[in-house]
Order: C-alpha cells, then structure tokens, then sequence
C-alpha cells in the first residue's frame, strides 16, 4: 500500500489509501489460479495493510464501521490462510538450518523440508487458490462501496495517531507478556499488532522519514521474530498429526526437540531486542510536523503506554 505525502491533507490521503487498497485487493483475487502463490501472497499482505489501516481511521469512521470492514477482511484472510500457510512451513523448515550443525542433525533437517515440501505440493493445486480466492471475495463483497462512503475529517493527524496509539499499546502489552509466558497463543496475538504498526508506520514515514524509519527497522525483527515462532508451533502441530508426512520424519522426538531448540532461541532473541520486546517511543518530532497531534506522535502514544 502507498504511504500519505506531505502535501494532502491526512483525511484525503488516508480515504484514498483505503479506496485503492480495496480496488487493488478486489484485482489480487481475481487473478486466482492464473498467478497462484504470489497473487495469494500479495492479497494477503493487502489485507494486513488494509487492516492495519481501518485502525488507524477507527475513532473518526466510529467502532460499527470498523468492526464491518474490519471482520470482512479477517474472514477473506482466513480463506486465504491455507493456500499460503503451506510456503511459509517450508521456509521455516528451512530456516532450522545451521551453518555448525552435525552431520545426524543436518539429515533430521533435510528430512523435515521434504517432508513440508510435499504438503506444500499436495496443497498447491490451481483448484484451491480459485476456491480460496472465491471465499475471499464473498466475503470483502460490496466493502468498497461501503467504504466510499466514509468521509474522513478534513484535520490534522492526531485523530489519527490516536488510533496507533491503541495499536502500539496493544502490541507491547501483548509482546511483553507474550516473551515473559513463552506462550503461543498470545504471541500470535501480538504479532498481528506489530504487523498493524509495521504497516501503519509504512503509511506515515514520509511524514516523519528520519523518525520513522528506524524504528521501521527494528519493528521488522520483531516481527520476523514473532512470525519464526508462530510457524514452528505450526510446524510442531504437523508433527504430532499422524496424517501429515512430517509425522512421518525418521527421528520425530529429535525432530521435535530441534523445534523447541529453535524457539527458544527466537524466544532469547526476542528478549535482545530494544526494550526486550518494541523498540522505544520516539521522544521527539520535528518542529513541521507538530500540527499533527496533540503534542506530537509521542505524546500520543506515551499516553496510552
């Protein structure tokens, strides 16, 4: 998704990020089967910025308006899921790979991405990217009319940086905790809410480049971090299934204990990262952009901290 410029109004260039978002993930789905994976992967990444977006505008649409377009969207991902989940496993699989590790471990690995490779395969068909495109177009049907008339106010930012507020406040709460319990579920939940923040600070850097961008930067190892983690509880799940093929893998306790190994290891480098868990508030903005809050992004955000 494009990014709001300096010389629109942020209630112009946020309606018209949320019409050519819509617009262009309405185009994704349709290409279906003819482009597979990569449409499927661009609509969902589509989707998470969209999302990302109607938290940003939230306060001024109002919660009903949210709430619509926001679970219409989270049901078209959810169709999705499955035709994408299945790449992202063998990525993951082969990520398990270390440059040190002994020959027997180096095989256990080896074994672990054919194995993931042939449930992408079985899964890939052109049958189900159409089948999944179609859910998710029945389900984010007629949201793009409906979105053309929401009419943001014609303001300053801090409408909506209160709405990233939220979404940062969310994210740190959940990522700490996440950290601390080692827990799968609530670091799922916090991954989505980097993933919101991570796009919505794509939408805002050029507004505040020099600010932002950093913080952009370290967001995106969190988020890799978290993203690491979620597919090997995925992966652990598929080894313990007696009917996927990675049940089926020579040594599934060592497979098993290479998983939890690697965790870990996410887990400690989540902990390394800036605060342990979201990189610092910003604790200034530049004097051109005060106009666009309260007392600026981080005032905003350290209320809600």
């Amino acid at each position: 998704m494009a990014a709001l410029q300096q010389s629109v109004s942020p209630g112009d260039g946020l309606e018209s990020l949320l019409r050519n978002g819509l617009k262009n993930l309405e185009r994704d789905l349709g290409q279906g089967a003819e482009h597979g994976p990569a449409a499927v992967h661009r609509a969902r990444r589509r989707i998470k910025s969209l999302r990302a977006l109607l938290r940003l505008i939230r306060v001024a649409v109002g919660d009903e308006a949210f709430h619509l377009g926001n679970d219409a969207l989270r049901k078209a991902s959810h169709a999705l899921a499955s035709a994408r989940r299945m790449g992202a496993l063998v990525e993951s699989a082969e990520k398990l790979k270390a440059d040190d590790m002994p020959g027997a471990k180096l095989t256990l690995v080896k074994d672990i991405v054919r194995a993931a490779s042939r449930i992408a395969i079985e899964r890939a068909s052109p049958e189900l990217f159409d089948k999944a495109a179609e859910e998710a177009r029945h389900h984010i049907a007629g949201l793009r009319g409906t979105a053309d008339g929401w009419k943001l106010p014609q303001c300053g930012m801090e409408l909506f940086v209160e709405g990233m507020a939220r979404v940062y406040a969310r994210a740190r709460r959940l990522v700490d905790k996440g950290l601390e319990s080692a827990d799968p579920s609530v670091l799922h939940e916090a991954r989505k809410s980097v993933i919101h923040l991570r796009y919505q600070l794509d939408m805002l850097e050029p507004i505040w480049p020099a600010l932002i961008g950093a913080w952009v930067r370290e967001l995106q190892r969190l988020r890799e971090v978290l993203g690491d983690f979620n597919d090997l509880c995925e992966m652990e799940s598929l080894i313990n299934d007696p009917s996927s093929p990675l049940s089926k893998v020579k040594n599934r306790t060592a497979a098993l204990r290479l998983v939890t190994e690697r965790r870990d290891a996410l887990l400690a480098a989540g902990h390394r990262l800036p605060t342990g868990s979201l990189p610092s508030r910003p604790t200034a903005l530049p004097p051109a952009s005060r106009r666009c809050g309260r007392a600026g992004m981080n005032e905003a955000i350290g209320s809600r901290d």
